[in-house]
């Protein structure tokens, strides 16, 4: 009854309006055709008017059609308000026919809704006009199936109005169920429920929201060899500001703890985490092979400043485990569907979150567990993140759909997926389409599930192949040539479709027949088309069956998808999604082709002042030079015998196998252990030392830790220790950028830095002479630690000394023996507590170059004085650190050699030069030279 009512109530609506802007202005006409006197208007002014026609005839009809024509003026403004969220600025004079027109249009706007809409469910279509009709969370809540449901409780909440809102769409909103608006409108004395205002706030009572819940804090993986107060400590990013520590608010002090944080999937700038994991990715990667080529003792590149702020951004969202999660679905998929001899499906639309992958297909389809149905008629599917399905070890599954990108991120911050290839083509218009071709173009580029791509630039930097890789990217500028590649293409694949039988691509991936005829290639043109080019283009993307091929560009084709962009949004047709797109400002590629130039660049930069006292290798060749062949009256037991061997020629000689020397008895130097190193090790520090080489924690505190009632703050509490431990003198400013990146230091959120600081000072206590380990603020020293309470690492410093030749070996082996793994490890996934580690990164890199630096240290002195079982060790947590640096192998081997081992040589040469290695190196000459040597020395 309440929907008749509304349809009632906008009918009368729109025939008061109609009768307003049409009857009007014809009964007007009708009874004053002519509202000027006959005698003019200045002679009818000017005389008495005994008759009363000039009231009659001219003023009242005047002020008539003044009222209709501001009436109609008022409607028309209106309009964009009642139909979409544009803002009309006040007009003077108006406010009045302005408030009608807009309860008149409100009134027909929600009489249109309950007519059409009425909050019924749609038929479900292929092409839905939402990229997410069944939510993650939703599918959850829903499905009969689970037997951990989320309890549910009610709230008041505030609503600000914006324009175009009503009480229909706003309890549509909150509620689910616009036939609810009744009871906001009593919430709120309304008197009318049709007319409200912008800027007004409402009180939506009763509103269903999701009852806290209270967990536990996860143990953290013991890996320190003896157990220690505080080993479940895993710091977790969380955020920070700073103010008057007193008195904290509640509700900002619980933004502090370990609670998860509102999940991000996008940075300030509009980067997804699709795209920031990728590029991540391939900048690690990169420098790994920088570290694996550098020279002991010397640092790679640095990037700039700049750079270094966009790369700092990227890993605030980068998400390695949601990037699996959507990967190994995908695949998963892919395998079920060969496995049950099904046509893999074609895909409309991907979704991901922090909750999981939505996946929209175009036709109907039905999956086992763990997907689960979101849409009747099986057009939509969603599986959560912790239901990932499980892979065969040794599987080796293409990825069924490698051209998924994303578009950009949704209103809930969810962000939307479109598969290139089906689209055949997207056309990116508007005044930033050359920005949100070029994100489209890397992430594309830096996929893991791109395994088999090309990707063909034109118009485009030629330095992008630098950043994707140029065995999978390439440029062209002659568009015309492009054209012929693809016809040839084009038509090989159609022939190779045919001979094999397959209906399509999918058909053809699924059956995995040919696989290497169906890599897609995607072309991205940023340049202007002639109309020829245009239609030749069209031609090859616009027809089916689909052979692999799509085009991006910012000329319009006239076939596939368009992507509308804005200055804030993009509108994706014929698809009716609406997304905030993801693009590359000129600034950020600049700083990012800066980060990936740096990356490749393999000149070295001077290490710290310690490194240029460092011991030089023995001459590797010289231990296992060839000795003079033996004498006849050597003995028969030598152990000097000739044996056959092969060189780098394939020519075979007989050489002479070099005696091992027979490792001596262990040699100690007569030098004290470091205290306050031996506290750490046994986990007993007389004062609070904050671990970082390894898995991060705070040990030695004799406060309380900081978990209270279902809450802890112990993640955001060692993030800020160690902070202030590697920053001392920071200012707030300094503590809210570093922990909390993505909020204004001037947000006014004190709450976030009042709560974590007062419960370190808490846990960190005193020292002996009751000073506290964390003074309160002063202006001069700002934020510090007392100066005894260090990181592990500040402590490897002091172990080494300004210069390492002056430090005993003995020294530096316990420095290595701080070590438990690799630095600022343990921490959890960034999208469930954002990254309040993220300004570690340069100092990751500098302790992975250090340790392995010292190591390199301890193998030359061992060498010398035979103490192989020392080098072992430091080169064991050397390779644990960073083991993609070339030299540790190289002193490995030649340790192992000068042993006597000679299966442990034989073992990590198989791993050094087997391609199926989980040793990962490019092998420089230098190393190829050792290993020659030492295979002919036997």
């Amino acid at each position: 009854m309440k929907r008749l009512g509304l349809i009632a109530r906008g009918l009368a609506a729109l025939i008061t309006t109609l009768l307003i802007l049409i009857g009007a202005p014809i009964l007007l006409a009708f009874f004053s055709s002519n509202i000027v006197p006959a005698g003019g208007l200045v002679s009818a002014i000017i005389h008495p008017d005994y008759t009363g026609g000039l009231l009659i005839h001219t003023i009242l009809p005047a002020i008539g059609w003044i009222a209709w024509a501001t009436f109609a003026l008022a409607i028309l403004i209106e309009i964009p308000s009642a139909f979409t969220k544009i803002k009309i600025p006040t007009i003077p004079g108006l406010q009045v026919q302005r408030k009608a027109a807009a309860s008149l249009l409100s009134a027909i706007t929600i009489g249109i809704t309950a007519l059409f809409g009425g909050g019924a469910a749609m038929a479900a279509e292929p092409a839905p006009v939402n990229v997410a009709p069944v939510s993650v969370t939703a599918a959850a809540h829903t499905d009969s199936d689970t037997g951990s449901q989320a309890k549910k409780v009610t709230e008041d909440q505030k609503y600000t109005i914006e324009h175009g809102d009503s009480l229909w769409k706003i309890a549509d909103s909150k509620y689910g169920d616009p036939d609810r608006y009744p009871e906001i409108a009593e919430a709120n004395d309304l008197a009318d429920p049709d007319i409200i205002h912008t800027g007004e706030i409402l009180t939506v009572p009763d509103v269903e929201v999701e009852a806290p819940v209270t967990e536990e804090p996860e143990p953290a993986p013991d890996t320190a060899p003896d157990a220690h107060p505080g080993a479940d400590a895993i710091p977790h990013p969380s955020s920070v500001d700073d103010a008057a520590e007193e008195a904290p608010a509640a509700e900002e002090a619980t933004e502090a703890d370990d609670a998860p944080l509102s999940p991000s999937l996008v940075t300030t700038a509009g980067v997804g985490t699709l795209l920031a994991a990728g590029l991540i990715g391939v900048l690690a990667a990169k420098r790994r092979r920088q570290r694996a080529k550098r020279t002991p003792g010397t640092r790679v590149a640095q990037p700039a400043l700049e750079a270094s702020s966009v790369e700092r951004e990227l890993r605030e969202v980068e998400d390695p485990a949601t990037i699996a999660h959507i990967d190994t679905t995908l695949r998963w998929l892919a395998d079920y569907c060969r496995s049950a001899g099904k046509t893999m499906p074609a895909p409309f639309a991907g979704r991901l979150s922090t909750d999981g992958v939505e996946l929209y297909l175009t036709d109907p389809a039905d999956f086992p567990a763990p997907m689960r149905k979101t849409a009747e008629d099986g057009t939509a599917w969603v599986v959560a993140t912790d239901d990932t399905p499980t892979l065969a070890e040794d599987a080796e599954i293409p990825a069924p759909w490698p051209t998924m990108s994303t578009i950009g991120i949704d209103e809930a911050g969810g962000q939307v997926l479109v598969d290139l290839e089906s689209t055949g083509a997207l056309n990116i218009v508007g005044p930033d389409a050359a920005n949100v071709l070029l994100a489209l173009c890397l992430e594309l580029g830096v996929s893991p599930w791109a395994d088999d791509l090309q990707i063909t630039l034109v118009g485009m930097d030629t330095d992008l192949p630098q950043i994707i890789g140029p065995d999978k990217c390439r440029t062209l500028s002659d568009v015309d040539q492009l054209i012929k590649i693809l016809t040839n293409r084009k038509a090989d694949a159609e022939a190779a479709l045919a001979e094999d039988e397959a209906t399509d691509i999918a058909d053809a991936r699924t059956r995995g027949v040919a696989p290497d005829t169906w890599s897609p290639e995607i072309v991205f043109i940023a340049t202007e088309l002639s109309s020829a080019q245009t239609e030749q283009l069209a031609g090859l993307v616009g027809q089916l069956p689909r052979t692999g091929l799509a085009i991006a560009s910012t000329t319009p084709l006239g076939v596939g998808w368009t992507l509308t962009v804005t200055e804030e949004t993009a509108s994706l047709d014929p698809a009716g999604i609406s997304v905030n797109p993801q693009r590359i400002s000129p600034d950020q590629y600049d700083a990012l082709r800066d980060l990936y130039i740096t990356a490749d660049d393999f000149t070295e930069e001077p290490g710290p002042t310690w490194t240029t006292t460092m011991s030089v290798t023995p001459d590797i060749f010289a231990p296992i030079a060839f000795p003079e062949a033996p004498t006849q009256d050597a003995p028969a037991d030598s152990t000097a015998q000739p044996i056959s061997a092969t060189g780098n020629t394939g020519e075979s000689r007989d050489i002479t196998v070099v005696e091992m020397p027979t490792p001596p008895e262990e040699i100690t130097e007569e030098v004290p252990e470091d205290s306050l190193a031996a506290d750490i090790i046994r986990v007993h520090p007389k004062m609070p030392v904050v671990r970082i080489l390894g898995q991060v924690r705070i040990i030695g505190a004799k406060g309380p830790e900081p978990v209270s009632a279902g809450n802890s703050s112990i993640g955001i509490c060692t993030a800020m220790a160690a902070y202030l431990a590697t920053h001392p003198g920071a200012s707030r400013e300094n503590i809210h950028t570093a922990l909390w990146p993505k909020a204004d230091p001037q947000d006014g959120k004190y709450g976030r830095f009042n709560d974590p600081s007062s419960k370190l000072r808490k846990w960190l206590a005193e020292a002996d002479d009751a000073t506290p380990n964390f003074p309160r603020y002063n202006p001069t020293d700002m934020y510090r630690l007392h100066p005894d309470v260090q990181t592990d690492w500040q402590v490897v410093q002091g172990l080494i000394g300004e210069s390492i030749a002056d430090t005993p070996t003995a020294r530096l082996a316990q420095a290595m023996r701080l070590v438990e793994g690799p630095p600022i490890s343990g921490l959890p996934p960034a999208r469930k507590f954002g990254s309040s580690w993220a300004w570690a990164e340069p100092l990751r890199e500098e302790i992975i170059q250090t340790l392995t630096d010292v190591a390199h240290e301890i193998a030359a002195r061992c060498l010398r004085t035979k103490d192989y079982a020392t080098a072992r060790v430091a080169l064991a947590t050397a390779r644990m650190v960073g083991p993609e640096h070339e030299f540790l192998w190289r002193d490995t081997l030649l340790i192992e050699h000068a042993a006597g081992n000679r299966e442990k040589v034989a073992e990590i040469i198989k791993s050094l030069t087997n391609e199926d290695s989980d040793v990962d190196i490019d092998l420089t000459d230098e190393t190829e030279e050792l290993i020659d040597q030492i295979r002919n020395a036997g």
